[in-house]
Protein backbone atom coordinates (compact mmCIF):
# COMPACT_ATOMS: atom_id res chain seq x y z
CA UNK A 1 0.00 0.00 0.00
CA UNK A 2 2.80 2.49 0.82
CA UNK A 3 4.59 1.75 -2.33
CA UNK A 4 2.10 2.08 -4.60
CA UNK A 5 1.31 5.87 -2.62
CA UNK A 6 5.11 6.66 -3.39
CA UNK A 7 5.37 5.19 -6.74
CA UNK A 8 2.14 7.21 -7.82
CA UNK A 9 3.49 10.33 -5.83
CA UNK A 10 7.32 9.95 -7.73
CA UNK A 11 5.18 9.15 -11.28
CA UNK A 12 3.22 12.48 -10.99
CA UNK A 13 6.32 14.69 -9.68
CA UNK A 14 7.56 13.33 -12.94
CA UNK A 15 5.11 14.96 -15.02
CA UNK A 16 5.86 18.08 -16.76
CA UNK A 17 2.91 20.32 -15.35
CA UNK A 18 3.90 19.58 -11.82
CA UNK A 19 7.06 20.29 -12.99
CA UNK A 20 6.16 23.45 -14.42
CA UNK A 21 3.78 24.23 -11.06
CA UNK A 22 6.41 23.71 -8.83
CA UNK A 23 8.98 26.35 -10.62
CA UNK A 24 6.45 28.51 -10.17
CA UNK A 25 5.53 27.48 -6.43
CA UNK A 26 9.37 28.33 -6.05
CA UNK A 27 9.79 31.43 -7.37
CA UNK A 28 6.46 32.82 -5.99
CA UNK A 29 7.82 31.39 -2.48
CA UNK A 30 11.34 33.38 -3.07
CA UNK A 31 9.53 36.33 -3.61
CA UNK A 32 7.33 36.26 -0.76
CA UNK A 33 10.39 35.62 1.36
CA UNK A 34 11.85 38.72 0.26
CA UNK A 35 8.73 40.67 1.17
CA UNK A 36 8.47 39.43 4.61
CA UNK A 37 11.47 39.90 5.23
CA UNK A 38 11.26 43.19 4.37
CA UNK A 39 7.88 43.84 6.73
CA UNK A 40 9.56 41.63 9.23
CA UNK A 41 12.06 43.90 9.94
CA UNK A 42 11.53 46.35 13.19
CA UNK A 43 11.10 50.09 12.79
CA UNK A 44 9.49 53.29 14.82
CA UNK A 45 7.23 55.26 12.77
CA UNK A 46 5.44 58.24 14.48
CA UNK A 47 2.18 59.31 12.41
CA UNK A 48 -0.43 61.66 13.36
CA UNK A 49 -3.84 62.88 11.41
CA UNK A 50 -5.76 66.18 12.21
CA UNK A 51 -9.07 67.20 10.86
CA UNK A 52 -10.00 71.32 11.84
CA UNK A 53 -13.00 73.70 12.05
CA UNK A 54 -13.36 77.26 12.31
CA UNK A 55 -14.83 78.39 15.07
CA UNK A 56 -14.27 82.87 14.82
CA UNK A 57 -13.49 83.67 11.44
CA UNK A 58 -13.41 86.91 9.56
CA UNK A 59 -15.51 88.45 12.01
CA UNK A 60 -14.53 92.15 11.74
CA UNK A 61 -15.94 92.12 8.13
CA UNK A 62 -19.28 90.87 9.14
CA UNK A 63 -19.76 93.06 12.26
CA UNK A 64 -18.30 95.70 12.23
CA UNK A 65 -17.35 96.42 16.04
CA UNK A 66 -16.93 93.21 17.12
CA UNK A 67 -13.49 92.10 19.15
CA UNK A 68 -12.42 89.00 19.97
CA UNK A 69 -9.92 88.90 23.09
CA UNK A 70 -7.36 86.22 24.06
CA UNK A 71 -5.61 86.75 27.62
CA UNK A 72 -6.54 90.47 26.88
CA UNK A 73 -5.00 90.21 23.54
CA UNK A 74 -7.18 91.18 20.27
CA UNK A 75 -6.61 87.88 18.01
CA UNK A 76 -8.16 87.98 14.31
CA UNK A 77 -9.81 83.91 14.53
CA UNK A 78 -10.11 81.49 16.55
CA UNK A 79 -9.26 77.61 14.64
CA UNK A 80 -9.88 74.34 16.51
CA UNK A 81 -8.18 71.47 15.20
CA UNK A 82 -8.18 67.93 16.67
CA UNK A 83 -4.79 66.33 16.33
CA UNK A 84 -4.38 62.23 16.71
CA UNK A 85 -0.45 61.06 17.42
CA UNK A 86 0.65 56.68 17.62
CA UNK A 87 3.32 55.04 16.74
CA UNK A 88 2.42 53.17 14.13
CA UNK A 89 5.66 51.30 14.08
CA UNK A 90 6.34 47.68 16.00
CA UNK A 91 9.30 49.04 17.82
CA UNK A 92 9.10 51.45 21.11
CA UNK A 93 9.96 54.89 20.96
CA UNK A 94 11.31 56.22 23.87
CA UNK A 95 11.97 59.52 25.22
CA UNK A 96 15.97 59.42 24.55
CA UNK A 97 15.14 58.99 20.93
CA UNK A 98 14.16 62.28 20.55
CA UNK A 99 16.75 64.60 19.02
CA UNK A 100 17.71 67.02 22.26
CA UNK A 101 18.21 69.92 19.41
CA UNK A 102 15.03 68.92 17.54
CA UNK A 103 12.19 68.40 20.09
CA UNK A 104 8.73 67.15 18.89
CA UNK A 105 6.48 69.99 18.37
CA UNK A 106 3.24 71.23 16.95
CA UNK A 107 3.67 74.34 14.65
CA UNK A 108 1.81 76.82 13.11
CA UNK A 109 2.42 80.02 10.52
CA UNK A 110 4.52 82.64 12.36
CA UNK A 111 2.12 84.81 12.07
CA UNK A 112 0.02 82.81 13.93
CA UNK A 113 -0.39 81.63 17.27
CA UNK A 114 -1.24 78.70 19.27
CA UNK A 115 -3.52 80.30 22.11
CA UNK A 116 -4.24 76.68 23.86
CA UNK A 117 -3.53 73.02 23.51
CA UNK A 118 -5.15 70.48 25.62
CA UNK A 119 -4.60 66.84 25.62
CA UNK A 120 -8.07 65.03 25.47
CA UNK A 121 -6.77 61.53 25.86
CA UNK A 122 -4.31 59.22 25.91
CA UNK A 123 -4.31 55.29 25.37
CA UNK A 124 -2.82 55.05 29.28
CA UNK A 125 -1.27 57.11 31.74
CA UNK A 126 1.84 55.46 31.95
CA UNK A 127 3.26 56.77 28.79
CA UNK A 128 3.17 60.09 30.36
CA UNK A 129 2.04 62.06 27.58
CA UNK A 130 2.60 65.73 27.97
CA UNK A 131 3.08 69.39 26.40
CA UNK A 132 4.56 72.96 27.12
CA UNK A 133 4.49 75.80 25.28
CA UNK A 134 7.25 78.83 25.30
CA UNK A 135 5.69 82.67 25.43
CA UNK A 136 8.52 83.55 23.84
CA UNK A 137 7.88 81.29 20.59
CA UNK A 138 4.10 81.26 20.58
CA UNK A 139 3.40 79.76 17.44
CA UNK A 140 4.51 76.13 18.74
CA UNK A 141 4.01 73.65 21.17
CA UNK A 142 6.53 71.03 22.35
CA UNK A 143 5.10 67.68 23.18
CA UNK A 144 7.00 64.91 24.78
CA UNK A 145 6.31 61.08 26.66
CA UNK A 146 8.42 58.58 28.60
CA UNK A 147 7.68 56.21 25.43
CA UNK A 148 5.20 54.62 22.99
CA UNK A 149 4.66 50.99 22.45
CA UNK A 150 2.71 50.07 19.06
CA UNK A 151 -0.35 51.76 19.08
CA UNK A 152 0.08 54.39 22.21
CA UNK A 153 -0.80 57.73 21.35
CA UNK A 154 -2.72 61.02 22.04
CA UNK A 155 -5.43 62.91 20.86
CA UNK A 156 -5.21 66.77 21.44
CA UNK A 157 -7.34 69.95 20.55
CA UNK A 158 -4.86 72.95 19.50
CA UNK A 159 -6.69 76.12 19.53
CA UNK A 160 -5.03 78.36 17.51
CA UNK A 161 -4.92 81.94 14.73
CA UNK A 162 -4.38 80.06 11.71
CA UNK A 163 -7.50 80.82 9.31
CA UNK A 164 -6.55 77.66 6.75
CA UNK A 165 -8.64 74.71 7.51
CA UNK A 166 -6.05 72.65 5.11
CA UNK A 167 -3.32 70.92 7.51
CA UNK A 168 -2.93 74.32 9.83
CA UNK A 169 -0.85 72.38 12.08
CA UNK A 170 2.35 70.85 11.64
CA UNK A 171 4.29 68.24 13.63
CA UNK A 172 8.26 68.34 13.51
CA UNK A 173 11.28 67.04 15.28
CA UNK A 174 13.71 64.13 15.09
CA UNK A 175 13.08 60.91 16.29
CA UNK A 176 16.78 58.60 16.32
CA UNK A 177 16.84 55.51 14.11
CA UNK A 178 13.13 56.01 12.97
CA UNK A 179 11.39 56.37 10.03
CA UNK A 180 10.42 60.22 9.11
CA UNK A 181 6.85 61.06 11.19
CA UNK A 182 4.65 60.75 8.99
CA UNK A 183 1.10 62.62 8.06
CA UNK A 184 -1.52 60.56 7.28
CA UNK A 185 -5.23 62.43 6.16
CA UNK A 186 -7.46 59.31 6.52
CA UNK A 187 -5.78 56.67 9.05
CA UNK A 188 -8.02 53.20 8.68
CA UNK A 189 -9.96 52.16 11.38
CA UNK A 190 -9.21 48.14 11.07
CA UNK A 191 -12.61 45.83 12.17
CA UNK A 192 -12.78 42.20 12.16
CA UNK A 193 -14.25 42.15 8.81
CA UNK A 194 -10.57 44.31 7.40
CA UNK A 195 -8.65 41.64 9.19
CA UNK A 196 -10.53 38.69 7.16
CA UNK A 197 -10.47 40.22 4.09
CA UNK A 198 -6.66 40.91 4.22
CA UNK A 199 -6.39 37.16 3.96
CA UNK A 200 -9.51 35.19 2.34
CA UNK A 201 -9.26 37.42 -0.78
CA UNK A 202 -6.40 35.74 -1.88
CA UNK A 203 -7.93 32.34 -1.24
CA UNK A 204 -11.06 33.09 -3.51
CA UNK A 205 -8.83 32.51 -6.31
CA UNK A 206 -8.86 28.65 -5.26
CA UNK A 207 -11.69 27.35 -6.63
CA UNK A 208 -10.55 28.76 -9.98
CA UNK A 209 -7.80 25.45 -9.75
CA UNK A 210 -10.97 22.92 -10.53
CA UNK A 211 -11.87 24.69 -13.91
CA UNK A 212 -8.56 25.13 -15.13
CA UNK A 213 -7.34 21.93 -14.68
CA UNK A 214 -10.59 20.01 -16.23
CA UNK A 215 -11.46 15.71 -15.15
CA UNK A 216 -8.94 15.05 -17.82
CA UNK A 217 -6.01 16.88 -16.09
CA UNK A 218 -7.31 15.54 -12.56
CA UNK A 219 -6.55 12.63 -13.74
CA UNK A 220 -3.28 13.24 -15.77
CA UNK A 221 -1.16 15.20 -12.87
CA UNK A 222 -2.88 13.47 -9.34
CA UNK A 223 -3.41 14.93 -6.21
CA UNK A 224 0.37 16.00 -5.69
CA UNK A 225 -0.66 18.48 -8.78
CA UNK A 226 -3.48 19.68 -7.36
CA UNK A 227 -1.88 20.90 -4.22
CA UNK A 228 0.58 22.19 -5.97
CA UNK A 229 -1.64 24.25 -7.75
CA UNK A 230 -3.59 25.17 -5.23
CA UNK A 231 -0.46 26.86 -3.84
CA UNK A 232 0.50 28.28 -6.53
CA UNK A 233 -3.25 29.85 -6.34
CA UNK A 234 -2.97 31.13 -3.22
CA UNK A 235 1.11 32.55 -3.31
CA UNK A 236 -0.29 34.00 -7.10
CA UNK A 237 -3.50 35.89 -5.10
CA UNK A 238 -1.04 36.99 -1.83
CA UNK A 239 1.23 38.71 -4.52
CA UNK A 240 -1.29 40.42 -6.49
CA UNK A 241 -3.42 41.31 -3.66
CA UNK A 242 0.25 42.98 -2.31
CA UNK A 243 0.78 44.43 -5.68
CA UNK A 244 -2.72 45.94 -5.51
CA UNK A 245 -2.83 47.05 -1.94
CA UNK A 246 0.69 48.82 -2.23
CA UNK A 247 0.72 50.21 -5.92
CA UNK A 248 -2.85 50.46 -7.13
CA UNK A 249 -4.62 50.99 -3.87
CA UNK A 250 -2.48 52.91 -1.36
CA UNK A 251 -5.29 53.72 0.92
CA UNK A 252 -5.36 49.76 1.91
CA UNK A 253 -2.14 50.05 3.24
CA UNK A 254 -2.72 53.94 5.01
CA UNK A 255 -1.86 53.55 8.82
CA UNK A 256 -4.00 52.21 11.07
CA UNK A 257 -5.90 54.29 13.95
CA UNK A 258 -5.85 52.62 17.16
CA UNK A 259 -8.85 51.02 18.66
CA UNK A 260 -8.17 53.29 21.91
CA UNK A 261 -7.74 56.48 19.86
CA UNK A 262 -10.94 55.91 17.79
CA UNK A 263 -12.76 59.30 19.84
CA UNK A 264 -10.56 60.95 17.39
CA UNK A 265 -13.06 60.49 14.85
CA UNK A 266 -15.90 61.97 16.44
CA UNK A 267 -16.80 65.39 15.42
CA UNK A 268 -14.88 68.25 16.99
Amino acid sequence: MLESVIDSIIKAAQHPVVSLLSLAAGILGAIFAVIFFRRSRRYKELVFSMKSTSFVSDYETKIPGLVVLFNDAKIPCVTLTKVVIWNDGPKTITEGDIAKTDHLRFVVSDDCVILDATILKTTRESICFRRSADPATPNKVEIGFEFMDKGDGAILLVTHTERRLSNPVDLKGTIKNSKPIKYCESPRTRGHLNVLSDFATPLLLVPIVTVLLGAQSLRIVGIVGIALCILVFVLGGLLLYYFVKEAVWPDLSAPTLPATLKEYLEPI
